[in-house]
């Protein structure tokens, strides 16, 4: 009896299903092996004819017609996006560090993923997933509500090379990282970033942030030695509250 009950536990865990289909289509073969009669079989079964096991890129998924996709700007650091299945098994959405947010509105800032999520797909309705996200156009204005946007992959290879590291870092650090990648900014221009609205408040970006976007750059094959914001490296030590920042911007200039 004691068995029974188990075997019956067993079938209706969804989280069984739910681990192997995140993995690969080696786990759902043994998925349906070690649990037959398990209450998802039938899904799991059509998920393996798929090919789509384990977490599918966004924007793969968009290029064939697997999902349906829009998304609108939520300001400066997030962009919501809806997906919803044109397939009709379930999958598995990966949204990486790094994949862009494109406005159509050309004054608009395009905006990069900053963090990597993951969304279920496994009905018809519409998904709704909040992005965390940097600018990529210093001199641009971010995106609002109405500001309709498309995904794409990143096609800058600096801003792939730090991409995976932008969620190990604060939110400051993040956004002067990309700007000396994608503008070449130098701390005045870092400024840009400030508290409140239209420009008014005080700077975010300090000299911490600036030498640890530095070397942040510097860490991932970026020469930072040739970017503008070496120039400020004097007046950006002089304002650094970190003393492991301080050495390593010592070490780096003697490194020059």
């Amino acid at each position: 009896m004691e068995a029974t009950r188990r075997i019956q536990t067993l079938r209706a865990d969804d989280g069984l299903f739910r681990a192997a289909a995140n993995r690969d289509k080696q786990a759902l073969e043994h998925f349906l092996e070690d649990y037959p009669g398990h209450h998802r079989e039938a899904e799991a079964r059509s998920l393996l004819r798929s090919g789509d096991v384990g977490p599918q890129d966004i924007t793969s998924l968009v290029d064939g017609k697997k999902i349906e996709f829009r998304a609108k700007g939520a300001g400066i650091d997030s962009v919501n996006i809806q997906i919803r299945r044109r397939a009709n098994h379930i999958l598995i959405v990966r949204i990486l560090p790094g994949v862009l947010f494109v406005p159509r509105r050309d004054a608009a800032q395009t905006m990069i993923g900053t963090e990597q999520r993951d969304t279920w797909l496994e009905g018809p309705d519409w998904v709704s997933v909040d992005v965390p996200v940097a600018c990529t156009n210093l001199a641009k204005y971010p995106p609002d509500s109405e500001d309709a946007m498309q995904v794409r992959r990143a096609t800058n290879a600096e801003l792939e090379a730090i991409a995976p590291r932008l969620a190990r870092v604060s939110v400051a650090t993040r956004q002067a990282a990309i700007w000396i990648v994608t503008d070449n900014a130098n701390y005045a221009a870092l400024g840009k970033l400030v508290t409140g609205p239209f420009g008014a408040g005080g700077r975010v970006i300090d000299e911490d942030h600036a030498a640890e976007a530095m070397r942040l750059c510097e860490s991932n094959g970026i020469n930072i030695h040739k970017r503008a914001i070496w120039r400020d490296r004097s007046r950006i030590s002089r304002g650094l509250k970190s003393a492991e920042l301080r050495q390593w911007l010592e070490k780096a200039s003697t490194e020059k």
